[in-house]
């Protein structure tokens, strides 16, 4: 028991489950709406059996894709794995689903237990660049200034027409 109160401390950012860990234990990605964000997953084999393995997300499986997304690992291997978000594909803000590793041995056997992993992914989505945060703050600005500037000329009028009555 000690052991695994050690190593949940020494390896907070790990998922493990029999025959498969999994790093990181949780994904947060951040994107423009025109950019792709990549985030790297590590999958490693602990058992003494050879595995293959899928990688796939639960939702919005059009908007991620993953490098490679099925590979097969001898006992004690690890492989890293490439998660590609493309954030032009969809209108929404943010995003919440889950990223599903599934090991399944490759020996042939009377039963076979699959072993899976679910790790909790969210994708925040900003409308775009640098460029158009720019572009829309120099718009409010100049938008602001030009109707204050409507304003003073308005009452400079208004003065002088109330003076020469």
């Amino acid at each position: 028991m000690k052991k695994i109160w050690l190593s949940a401390l020494l390896f907070p950012s790990m998922v493990s489950a029999a025959g498969i860990d999994i790093s990181p234990a949780k994904i947060d990605l951040e994107t423009h709406k025109d950019q792709t964000a990549e985030q790297v997953i590590t999958v490693a084999n602990p058992t003494a059996d050879v595995q293959v393995f899928e990688v796939y997300a639960d939702d919005f499986k059009n908007l991620f894709t993953f490098t490679p997304a099925s590979f097969t690992l001898e006992a004690g291997e690890r492989k890293t794995v490439t998660l590609s978000f493309d954030g032009k594909s969809t209108d929404s803000a943010l995003l919440s689903t889950n990223i599903s590793v599934l090991a399944t041995p490759l020996a042939d056997a009377r039963f076979n237990a699959n072993t899976g992993v679910k790790i909790p992914t969210t994708v925040r989505i900003s409308e775009g660049g640098n460029s158009s945060n720019w572009v829309n703050k120099d718009l409010i600005f100049f938008g602001t200034l030009g109707l204050v500037l409507l304003y003073l000329i308005f009452r400079l009028i208004k003065a002088k027409q109330d003076h020469n009555i």
